[in-house]
């Protein structure tokens, strides 16, 4: 019986480490697109990488900012400022993240925060509404709080 489990257990850890080892390969291959400037191809593998964190908010929240920032460079605005926005309602990006992201333009970026700052609450309601586990999320101090003065 104990040669089972560990049997089992080790089926497992091989199958998490090729797992998290074909994501890596797939990130870094989007991570290699984008800096050859080929943004629509970079696109489809950080699409692909999403698959591979579907439970990792923060993960997925990174490589949406690389998308924004694929979406900005091909001249595409409108839909870099959806993606950035997802990020917030999807995903529970804060101020924080936008004022020390270092991966979208900082001028594009800082358009879209004023362009997106009116709804951002809205947004974040959205984000806080969808969570299974709001008092754990609460209880870890992830939110900002902005008292109306």
């Amino acid at each position: 019986m104990k040669s089972k489990y560990l049997l089992l257990s080790f089926l497992l850890m091989l199958f998490w480490n090729s797992f998290s080892s074909e994501y890596n390969e797939v990130l870094l291959k989007a991570n290699r697109l984008k800096s050859g400037a080929q943004y629509t191809r970079a696109i489809r593998f950080y699409n692909k990488a999403i698959k591979f964190e579907k439970n990792n908010d923060e993960a997925i929240k990174e490589i949406y900012f690389h998308i924004a920032d694929c979406y900005f460079k091909l001249g595409r605005e409108v839909m870099a400022y959806k993606v950035l926005t997802a990020t917030v309602y999807k995903l529970g990006a804060t101020k924080v993240d936008f004022e020390n992201n270092s991966i979208v333009d900082k001028e594009f970026l800082k358009a879209s925060w004023i362009k997106m700052e009116p709804k951002y609450n809205r947004f974040r309601q959205r984000y806080i509404a969808s969570l299974d586990g709001i008092d754990d999320y609460l209880a870890d101090g992830n939110y900002v709080l902005n008292p109306k003065q």
